[in-house]
């Protein structure tokens, strides 16, 4: 049985007792970030490597400065108890296949979510908690069946997390859609993001929005106007500086960017 099965299901991956510290590269400008307490959401285009790469990163930043971490993903809630299990030590037979054995990562469908490349993220953040000294968190957001809405459900999961670990950094990759720190989109001037309804539901909280930017490369999509599979998407105007760039202008839709060069098709996890 999984250890972790409160209302968040939350898989706590510290090891208790040890204090080996991670060994990373340091992005310039993410310091002026990484502060206990604070809530980092990160948007992506989905069904590359360059975002949960970036995740990994900034984990890796945030732990060697000595700062507990949570991490949430914007998979299904129904992939908990699969993660919980991949993690918990004393099932030392849950192996990658039984973590994406769910409908999730096998379904037909596959937006770029379930990818490899956030399977390497998963994997790479299990590698992270082991011998270390700071506790690691991981959860997942997603509720797509959720009656108050998609957004709605990873705002409150992620507002039930800062209340739960006070002090705790939050980062959390999600489309950039869902990131966005004001209402609005495309097709509605009334739509809410996740972004946004974080705000307002821990107001006491410094949040933090980035939206991915990159002068082009390639991505998997499965999604109206495309067939599955792996695509070319031009580059951004503003893809070409340092790593992070914050703008600290409130009413944006993002509190800045970070850039990640070229990006890199993934594609679906169940092809391994």
């Amino acid at each position: 049985m999984a250890t972790m099965k409160g209302i968040l299901l939350i898989a706590a991956f510290c090891l208790a007792g040890t204090t080996q510290a991670q060994e990373c590269d340091s992005l310039p400008g993410l310091e002026e970030i990484l502060r206990p307490g604070a809530v980092l959401l990160l948007g992506e285009i989905h069904g590359t490597r360059q975002g949960p790469e970036m995740v990994a990163k900034v984990v890796c930043q945030a732990l060697s400065s000595g700062i507990n971490v949570s991490v949430g993903l914007e998979i299904p809630i129904t992939e908990q108890e699969s993660l919980d299990n991949y993690f918990d030590r004393q099932l030392n037979d849950s192996s990658r296949a039984d973590l994406i054995g769910g409908d999730f990562w096998q379904r037909d469908y596959q937006d770029g979510r379930a990818s490899q490349a956030m399977l390497a993220l998963i994997e790479k953040l299990k590698e992270f908690s082991i011998g270390q000294e700071n506790d690691l968190h991981l959860f997942f957001l997603d509720d797509p069946n959720s009656e108050r809405g998609r957004d709605w459900f990873m705002a409150n999961r992620i507002a039930q997390e800062v209340a739960s670990h006070p002090g705790q950094l939050v980062v959390t990759l999600t489309g950039n859609v869902h990131s966005q720190l004001i209402t609005g989109n495309a097709i509605s001037e009334d739509y809410e993001p996740m972004g946004y309804l974080v705000s307002q539901m821990v107001q006491e909280t410094n949040i933090i929005s980035l939206d991915m930017v990159y002068t082009g490369g390639t991505a998997w999509v499965d999604a109206n106007g495309y067939r599955p599979g792996v695509i070319t998407i031009g580059g951004k105007p503003d893809a070409v500086g340092e790593p992070i760039e914050l703008s600290g202008n409130s009413g944006h839709r993002y509190f800045g960017l970070y850039r990640v060069g070229q990006i890199e098709a993934s594609r679906p996890a169940k092809e391994l």
